[in-house]
């Protein structure tokens, strides 16, 4: 990561290579933190990837200054209102080709596991995903699984609670960013006890940090590990 905190998202990552126009992000997936304007001084010349809802004062700032900007507010909440957003933005960038070409290539892609029982728990390092974002059910939809018919929560979230819950498939999303209860969790004897006949798989929690096409990226690693 800069320490000017100006990261591209994975969503974006294909239209950098040739891109006729340069551009920097800052949308909600991409930065959680609040940016400077001092920071984005060098890039004005650039347009601006900006979540207006999560920056408002610096978006009013850089309209000031006469920045271009293109929103992107993270509202796609299905694979098909991703695909027009990628399609929109290749276009308003230049890359409408590298756009339809990625928009294509995901439509492609099968990652199906023909499972007979597909009640998955998804845990993060800190505990039970917010199931709510739409790149946990994408995910599970694109492997032909299923959440758990009894879902569990941060307030019932326990060791206890997971082994009751009987999931059939357990994917844990990682950063090994440090130590934390939850974390210890996951490899817990116990649980890896109750897993040791049953799948239990593991990602990089970075492709599922957004609903972007890393979510994909993150079903084909999860695919290769259960097929």
């Amino acid at each position: 990561m800069q320490k000017t905190r100006l990261i591209l998202t994975a969503l974006f990552l294909p239209f950098t290579a040739q891109a006729s126009e340069q551009f920097v992000s800052l949308t909600l997936c991409s930065d959680r933190l609040e940016p400077q304007l001092t920071e984005l001084l060098p890039y004005l010349d650039k347009t601006i990837l900006i979540n207006e809802t999560f920056y408002p004062q610096l978006v009013a700032e850089l309209k000031k200054l006469g920045v271009k900007i293109i929103p992107i507010n993270d509202s796609p909440q299905t694979p098909d209102e991703l695909f027009t957003l990628i399609l929109d933005l290749g276009k308003q960038l230049g890359n409408d080709q590298k756009a339809a070409d990625l928009v294509t290539k995901l439509k492609s892609q099968n990652f199906h596991l023909n499972r007979p029982l597909t009640d998955t728990l998804i845990l993060s390092e800190t505990g039970v995903v917010e199931s709510y974002y739409p790149q946990y059910p994408v995910l599970l939809s694109l492997l032909g699984l299923t959440p758990l018919k009894k879902p569990l929560t941060a307030q019932n979230f326990s060791l206890e609670k997971v082994i009751l819950s009987q999931p059939n498939v357990l994917i844990s999303l990682t950063d090994k960013q440090g130590y934390n209860a939850q974390a210890e969790l996951l490899h817990h004897p116990m649980l890896q006890d109750f897993f040791k006949n049953q799948p239990l798989v593991s990602i990089p929690m970075k492709y599922t940090y957004c609903f972007d096409h890393g979510v994909w990226q993150g079903a084909e690693k999860i695919y290769e590990q259960l097929k």
